[in-house]
């Protein structure tokens, strides 16, 4: 995603105390900058589905403003 269109930044954090937690912080220019990249990347070309199938809980996707 780092090399699409609009994405300023791409951080992966893991929980230092559950090895199996992570979080992706993600900075766009715009909101649909990202839903483009995410539906052009991700969905059409079935990496979702992968990933997916892989875990043990579901993911959360939550869109945040910048306020300063």
């Amino acid at each position: 995603m780092i090399a699409a269109d609009g994405c300023e930044s791409f951080d992966i954090l893991r929980d230092q105390s559950d090895p199996q937690s992570f979080v992706f912080i993600q900075t766009w220019t715009s909101r649909e900058a990202h839903d483009s990249a995410f539906g052009g990347l991700i969905l059409a070309r079935g990496h979702l589905e992968k990933v997916l199938a892989d875990l043990d809980e579901g993911v959360t996707q939550t869109f945040y403003e910048r306020v300063s």
